[in-house]
C-alpha cells in the first residue's frame, strides 16, 4: 500500500497520505506524517483534517497508529498492567522523528479511538505530555519510553480511564501523536520555555463564539477553565464582551529538567503576580487583544460553517501567528433553556454559579466532607456507594483547593452521580475558597454538556444542612474510620435541579405536581 486513504465519521476522508519509507507516511502539505497501518485515533483525525484545509497547524506531526508499537488488546480486569513495547520499534520510532526534523522540546499526546467524538469529547481522559531533551542514542531515548509509556498506559488508568467507564471486555492500544511544541525561550525567565498566549475557542453556543486566553501553556485554560474569555456575538466584527482574569502563573516546560513546571495552584488565582512577574508578556497581551482573539474567532467560525458542526479548537500563539493544536466537534448548546416556573417555596437555591445545561432528578443525597487524602483514601467506597445509589445528588464538601476540586469532578464526581453540589467553603486561613464554574470552556465543561449533568456551587452551609435534612439516613451509609464521612439520604420525594450556564440561572426545588 502505497498510499492511505482514512475514513472517518466527523471528517469524512482524509488524505492521501503518501508512503516515504517503510510504515513511514506523509500528508500533500508535508506538515503531517503517519508510522503505522492501524488506528491513529480521534484527535489525530481532527489534526489531519485541519492539515488538508490548510489550516494554520504546528510545522511537523507525527501519528503513531494503534498497531505500530505491536502492544496487544489488554484484558479489562488488567486495568493497572504496564505496557511493554519493542524497543525496536520504539528506536525506529525515534528515526523517524529525527529524520522529520522535530525540533526540542515535543509534546506526545493520547489520541484514543472514543476521544474527539461527537457527543463524547472524552476531553482529557488521557494522559499527554511534554519531552524537552533532544532524542539522541543514549541515556535520552530510554528517558522518551518512559514518557511514551506514561501516556500509552493512561488507558489503563484508574478513575481517568474511558474505556472502564464503558465497560469494554479488552482495552485496544492507544494511538498517540508526537506534536511539534509551540512556544519560545525567554530571556526574563532562564531555561524554560513557554508560548506567549494559548487558550480555546469554542462555536457551541448560537451566535457566539468565545475565545479563551492564558499566559503560558493551556493547561491553564483547558484543565482548570482560568484566563480570560472574548465572547464575539453576530457577524463577530462587533467588541467582544471580555470576562474572566489572568491566570496568576504560567504553565511551562523546564528546560534544564526537560520536564513540564506546573506553578503551585495558590498562584494561578492571583492576577498580580502575572503582571509583576511577567510585564513583557501582559504587555503582549494588551497589544494584540482582541484583534488576535478575533482572527481565532473567525477561523473556528469558518470551519464549523464548513462542516456544519459546533467546534472546540486549542491553539497557541507562534512567532508570526496563531497555530491550531487540537479540533474536536462538540454538542452544539441551546440558545437559552427556559428557567422552570417554581413556587418560591418549592425553591430550595437558586444561583448563578452553575456549569452545565440541563435539568436532572435525584432520589438521593450523598455527602462527602474530609480532608482530601481522606477521601481519596476511600474513593473505592464512594464509587461502591453511587453505583448502589445512582439517581444521586452528590454534595462535595471536601476542604481542598479549587483547583484540585476541578480535577476531582473532572476524573470522578461527574462519571459517579446524576449532579454535583460544591460546596465552597471559608478555609482555616481564613480564606473564601471559591471553586466556581471558571470559563465554562475547560474539558470539565465538556464533559459536563456532553452527559447533560449540572454542576451547581454554593457557600451556603445552612442549604447543606437543609438538603440533608430533607433525607432519612440510609443503614448501608458508612463512617469511614479514615477520616473521611460518606453519608447516604434517602429524599420522600425527587429533587429536581436544572440550570443553564448561557443565561445564568440555577436551581434545586421540589417539583410539586398538580
Amino acid at each position: 500500500m502505497n498510499v492511505r486513504i482514512i475514513a472517518t465519521a466527523a471528517y469524512g476522508q482524509l488524505g492521501p497520505f503518501k508512503k516515504i519509507s517503510p510504515g513511514l507516511y506523509r500528508s500533500v502539505s508535508g506538515r503531517v506524517h503517519i508510522v503505522g497501518e492501524g488506528n491513529i485515533g480521534g484527535k489525530a483525525e481532527g489534526l489531519a483534517f485541519l492539515d488538508q484545509n490548510n489550516f494554520p497547524i504546528p510545522g511537523r506531526t507525527l501519528f503513531v497508529a494503534d498497531d505500530f508499537l505491536g502492544l496487544p488488546n489488554v484484558d479489562i480486569r488488567d486495568r493497572f498492567l504496564l505496557c511493554q513495547a519493542d524497543l525496536a520499534r520504539i528506536n525506529y520510532l525515534i528515526s523517524a522523528i529525527n529524520m522529520i526534523g522535530f525540533p526540542t522540546p515535543i509534546a506526545i499526546r493520547s489520541s484514543s479511538t472514543v476521544e474527539d467524538q461527537l457527543g463524547d469529547s472524552q476531553a482529557g481522559a488521557f494522559h499527554s505530555t511534554i519531552f524537552g531533551k533532544p532524542l539522541s542514542p543514549g541515556a535520552m531515548n530510554q528517558e522518551f519510553t518512559i514518557a511514551l509509556l506514561e501516556v500509552l498506559n493512561s488507558s489503563y488508568g484508574y478513575g481517568r480511564n474511558a474505556y472502564l467507564r464503558r465497560c469494554f471486555t479488552e482495552i485496544p492500544p492507544l494511538p498517540v501523536i508526537i506534536q511539534e511544541l509551540i512556544g519560545r525561550q525567554w530571556s526574563f525567565v532562564p531555561n524554560v520555555f513557554f508560548p506567549a498566549l494559548s487558550g480555546i475557542v469554542n462555536t457551541a453556543t448560537p451566535d457566539k463564539v468565545k475565545v479563551q486566553t492564558v499566559f503560558g501553556f493551556g493547561e491553564a485554560a483547558v484543565r482548570w477553565g482560568l484566563g480570560m474569555v472574548h465572547e464575539f456575538c453576530g457577524d463577530l466584527q462587533a467588541q467582544p464582551a471580555v470576562t474572566g482574569q489572568f491566570n496568576g502563573e504560567v504553565c511551562r516546560l523546564n528546560l534544564q529538567t526537560g520536564l513540564p513546571d506546573m506553578p503551585d495552584p495558590d498562584f494561578m488565582y492571583d492576577p498580580n503576580k502575572m503582571s509583576a512577574n511577567y510585564p513583557e508578556i501582559v504587555a503582549l497581551y494588551r497589544q494584540k487583544a482582541p484583534e488576535l482573539q478575533r482572527g481565532v474567532a473567525q477561523k473556528a467560525f469558518a470551519l464549523s460553517q464548513q462542516l456544519g458542526k459546533a467546534l472546540d479548537l486549542e491553539w497557541a500563539l507562534g512567532e508570526s501567528e496563531v497555530l491550531f493544536t487540537q479540533v474536536r466537534p462538540i454538542k452544539r448548546k441551546k440558545a437559552n433553556m427556559a428557567r422552570p416556573a417554581v413556587a418560591p417555596e418549592n425553591i430550595y437555591f437558586q444561583t448563578n454559579k452553575i456549569l452545565g445545561q440541563g435539568q436532572v432528578e435525584v432520589k438521593n443525597i450523598i455527602f462527602i466532607s474530609g480532608e482530601m487524602s481522606e477521601v481519596l483514601s476511600v474513593m473505592d467506597d464512594i464509587r461502591r456507594i453511587c453505583r448502589q445509589f445512582p439517581d444521586s445528588l452528590i454534595v462535595w464538601g471536601t476542604r481542598v483547593k479549587p483547583l484540585v476540586t476541578r480535577d476531582i469532578l473532572h476524573d470522578y464526581l461527574i462519571h459517579l452521580a446524576k449532579s454535583v453540589l460544591v460546596w465552597d467553603y471559608y478555609g482555616d486561613d481564613g480564606l473564601h475558597h471559591q471553586s466556581g464554574p471558571g470559563t465554562g470552556l475547560a474539558h470539565l465543561a465538556l464533559e459536563i454538556y456532553d452527559r447533560e449533568k449540572v454542576i451547581i456551587y454554593s457557600d451556603k452551609s445552612a442549604l447543606v444542612e437543609q438538603l440533608l435534612n430533607l433525607g432519612r439516613d440510609v443503614s448501608e451509609s458508612p463512617s469511614s474510620s479514615k477520616g473521611a464521612m460518606i453519608e447516604v439520604k434517602e429524599l420522600p420525594f425527587t429533587l429536581q435541579i436544572a440550570g443553564d450556564d448561557e443565561s445564568g440561572w440555577g436551581l434545586i426545588y421540589r417539583n410539586i405536581q398538580p
